[in-house]
């Protein structure tokens, strides 16, 4: 699917430039890049048909699509060593108040650098044109994110730090090429 591989690729993008942001050490940032850009691998094992459908999914289609995220585990599992980037990666769709999955872990249980890539993710989602919706504005995106910041769901630290660089932000989100990062 060339939006996963195009929304897989501006998620590490996402992900390094708020860990530089953030004050994480390249390193860390290039880590932080890989989980980002490895996130949806378990994808592969989702049928096209169901992740491009144009139309509400069925509850059977919904467990398919969710249990990307278990499949992501198990794949990374047997290509990487680093169990922080097997975890971050990983924990793309959990939630602090724990209403997230496969897991439902809670923000005792995610680290920052795991909040880093579920926000790069949601935030990136939002705003990228699929084949069956347009993506929505910077101004919308943020609304959103607010909300799950203020429900508990979101890090409010690292949303912040988004909002403060929003437009940088929205331009990796869209692009389908490089964006010079401020702060890199």
């Amino acid at each position: 699917s060339s939006f996963t591989f195009h929304h897989s690729k501006n998620v590490a993008k996402l992900t390094e430039y708020l860990g530089l942001l953030m004050g994480f050490s390249p390193r860390f940032q290039r880590m932080l890049y890989l989980a980002g850009l490895v996130h949806d691998i378990g994808k592969l094992n989702t049928p096209v048909s169901i992740l491009h459908k144009p139309s509400e999914l069925t509850d059977e289609e919904y467990v398919c699509i969710r249990r990307h995220a278990t499949d992501t585990r198990q794949a990374l599992v047997k290509m990487f060593h680093s169990q922080a980037v097997i975890d971050w990666a990983s924990n793309h769709h959990e939630r602090l108040d724990g209403s997230g999955y496969p897991l439902g872990k809670t923000a005792k249980e995610l680290d920052k650098p795991s909040r880093i890539v579920a926000v790069a993710d949601v935030f990136q989602a939002l705003t990228q044109s699929r084949p069956y919706r347009q993506g929505i504005s910077l101004e919308q995106a943020m609304q959103i994110l607010q909300e799950l910041v203020e429900g508990g769901k979101l890090d409010q630290e690292i949303f912040e730090c988004l909002r403060q660089h929003a437009q940088v932000c929205y331009q990796i989100s869209v692009s389908c090429s490089d964006v010079k990062m401020a702060g890199a």
